[in-house]
């Protein structure tokens, strides 16, 4: 009896493991977008300047297929991954940092996916919150592209 029993403790720690690296594996953002698809972007600025505070906002809904393409390719560089949060969150992200990046994919007129990220490293997917690492970079090399 007492083999029987290590030997399902060992199956179900292994079982644990295996559960933990797929659940907390990359996920590519290049999953979450197309090239059939439309891409609207906005970036939004915050900070505080000589002791007031602003908001600084710019749309950018008219990407050339140039700059599609290569958002496209910028989008095969990234990958986020799942939190201890994540299965509970509603999509909302706290401590923003400077920038926030809102990416918005379109099907004909069908919103197909929508995605958050902010310089802190937080993104959030289709109103679930996940971790993107070097998301400043992200969004730097995202403004490069699309205000070019």
């Amino acid at each position: 009896m007492k083999k029987t029993g290590k030997f399902i403790a060992v199956i179900v720690a292994v079982a644990v493991v295996i559960g933990l690296a797929l659940y907390f594996r990359p996920l590519p953002l290049s999953e979450l977008v197309s090239g059939e698809q439309k891409i609207l972007i906005t970036h939004v600025e915050v900070g505080v300047e000589n002791g007031k505070a602003y908001t600084d906002s710019a749309n950018y809904n008219d990407l050339t297929d140039e700059q599609k393409d290569r958002v496209l390719s910028l989008f095969q560089d990234y990958s986020y991954k799942r939190t201890f949060g994540t299965i509970l969150s509603d999509g909302s992200l706290s401590g923003l940092g400077s920038d926030l990046v809102h990416i918005f994919t379109y099907k004909e007129d069908t919103l197909v996916n929508t995605i958050s990220v902010s310089s802190s490293g937080s993104v959030s997917v289709n109103d679930k919150t996940y971790a993107l690492s070097k998301s400043s970079e992200f969004i730097e090399q995202l403004l490069e592209i699309i205000s070019g």
